[in-house]
């Protein structure tokens, strides 16, 4: 065989091969292709094979001298970023890719060879690293080659372009004991991140987060021990996802914009019911700190303290609305004394009157919360060191007259009872909301109990039967001045305005006692006694501690001395 010529009709070109025995056994290959030079290529020494390029072709012809030849006809392009490599041969085969990943300087070969049996590969390629190839197996159409701490998937079917999956992952581990593994695509977005969170019971919880680049979309998985507790799919992006466990434990993680890494809040809480019915709920990070406290009160308050990153907040609710809401701002460190408490607190009003504070000892430490409603009802606690225990508050009057006043803060009723001489006269429970409470004294007066704004300390004072007599006294002393101006009226309408207003000196001698008392009580309540000359100068209808003057007494007073002085000028004129 001392010629042959192939031409190749995909691409309108044309391949001789010349053997001449004559002239020492040479072998050429001409390469010819319409508007492009031909190219000539002449066999080495001894050579079997030679490879003619011409443009994007390269034909490669093996002949024994004097045998027919066979021939490789190949066509190679390069894509317009420039990172990719495709060879076809003269069947428009794809029999090789080259792909190179310019992020870590690393080159991907896959291989196809119709020749053998269909044989296909994958070689991965890295400065610094050894090379790894890595066989499709029979029937396979995807194969991974792992180098480091990439991984490169090829897919491909026999004789088409394959597709490429050059990913890079990275693991950490913080000093929390989580574990976080980062898988980033070639073009660098993250498209998976499994957080792997240690759980005090020695066992762990996982949360996966897979973004898809194509669809923008993410899947999230949580599970526990192994086991699937929640999964949210089609996440788009920005967005925030929550998963619960079930057991308290709840994950939140903000996707944050396509292909970017996502955040990740992995919260435990514990919920613990007081025995007035108060509810608290303290929630921790994965680190232990407290991040935030919800303190729901019995009344419809709500109660939330905050932490975030060391911003602290505390909002007040009720019924689910907003109230108010103040920054908790933690004292600084004192340079003379660094280990000393910082104590930090801030009250709030409860949107019903009464008020909230929240106080925290240290940055680290959980805040304690104090509830003051202006009126105590069942389930709300009362701000007192023991606020389980009943109080009890006795009020004790001279003449022999007692109150005693008991509230019991886990049932929230507030009782008076009123005892003369050790035997009830009255008691009654106080409505809830009351801040006003009056029980007749067994004396035709009664005794008027006040409290305070928070509706259990309570005041007491006296208002006598005498204020009735007062009155009458008052139009009695118009009566004696009436007398006064008309002197030669007759004596018996003198005595009969004098006669009542002696009488009545019976009431005011009454009046002129001590009516002070003392007072006994579980929590502090001020007790005053009186002076001769204060109870002299004091309002009989209300308590001495009260300071107020009692002007109606001294015009009683005033009256009686008129008309004693008004008898004897009557009776002169009379003889």
């Amino acid at each position: 065989v001392i010629k042959v010529v192939k031409t190749w009709p995909k691409d309108n070109s044309t391949t001789t091969y010349t053997y001449d025995p004559s002239n020492g056994g040479t072998q050429t290959v001409t390469e010819e292709k319409d508007g492009e030079a031909p190219v000539t290529q002449t066999f080495e020494k001894d050579a079997t094979q030679a490879t003619v390029k011409q443009g994007k072709t390269a034909t490669t012809v093996a002949a024994q001298p004097g045998s027919a030849p066979t021939f490789a006809h190949d066509t190679t392009d390069t894509n317009e970023a420039g990172d990719t490599t495709t060879t076809t041969d003269a069947d428009g085969n794809v029999i090789k890719v080259v792909k190179t990943w310019p992020k870590d300087n690393s080159t991907t070969t896959y291989t196809y060879d119709p020749s053998n049996g269909g044989t296909q590969t994958v070689t991965e390629e890295k400065d610094g690293e050894a090379p790894v190839t890595q066989k499709f197996t029979e029937g396979a159409t995807q194969t991974t080659v792992k180098q480091g701490k990439t991984d490169t998937t090829v897919t491909a079917q026999p004789g088409s372009a394959p597709t490429f999956e050059h990913d890079t992952t990275d693991t950490t581990k913080d000093d929390s004991g989580v574990v976080t593994t980062v898988t980033k695509d070639d073009a660098g977005n993250v498209i998976k991140v499994v957080k792997t969170w240690p759980n005090d019971d020695s066992t762990t919880s996982t949360t996966t987060y897979t973004y898809d680049p194509i669809s923008s979309k993410a899947t999230i998985t949580e599970e526990n021990n192994g086991k699937l507790t929640g999964r949210q799919e089609e996440v788009s992006s920005p967005s925030t996802a929550t998963l619960k466990s079930g057991d308290g434990v709840e994950t939140i993680v903000n996707t944050g914009q396509p292909g970017t890494m996502p955040t990740f809040e992995h919260d435990t809480t514990v919920t613990v019911t007081d025995k007035l019915g108060n509810v608290t709920a303290t929630t921790k990070n994965v680190a232990g700190d407290i991040v935030k406290v919800d303190q729901k009160w019995k009344d419809g308050s709500e109660t939330i303290y905050t932490n975030d990153n060391g911003k602290q907040m505390v909002s007040e609710l009720r019924n689910g609305k907003s109230v108010a809401q103040k920054p908790l701002e933690q004292q600084p460190v004192d340079p003379d004394n660094p280990d000393a408490t910082r104590l930090s607190e801030v009250t709030l009003p409860d949107g019903a009157g009464g008020t909230v504070t929240v106080k925290l000892d240290q940055p680290d430490a959980a805040p304690t919360f104090t509830h003051a409603p202006a009126v105590f009802s069942a389930g709300v606690n009362a701000p007192a060191k023991d606020a389980d225990k009943v109080v009890k508050i006795t009020k004790k009057w001279s003449d022999g007259l007692k109150v005693v006043y008991t509230y019991d803060p886990v049932s929230g009723q507030r009782i008076i009872s009123e005892l003369k001489n050790g035997k009830l006269i009255e008691q009654r429970a106080i409505e809830p909301g009351a801040v006003k409470a009056a029980l007749p004294d067994g004396k035709g007066g009664s005794t008027i109990v006040k409290f305070d704004k928070t509706g259990t300390v309570p005041t007491f004072t006296r208002q006598l039967a005498a204020k009735v007599a007062g009155r009458k006294v008052t139009s009695r002393k118009k009566a004696a001045k009436k007398a006064t101006a008309n002197k030669g009226q007759n004596l018996r309408k003198q005595s009969a305005a004098v006669k009542p207003l002696a009488q009545s000196g019976t009431t005011h001698r009454g009046v002129n006692q001590a009516v002070a008392g003392d007072t006994v009580a579980t929590e502090p309540v001020q007790s005053q006694q009186l002076t001769k000359e204060q109870q002299a100068n004091q309002q009989e209808t209300e308590l001495p501690q009260t300071g107020q003057k009692n002007e109606s007494f001294l015009a009683q007073l005033g009256a009686i001395l008129l008309a004693l002085l008004v008898t004897p000028f009557v009776r002169r004129r009379s003889h």
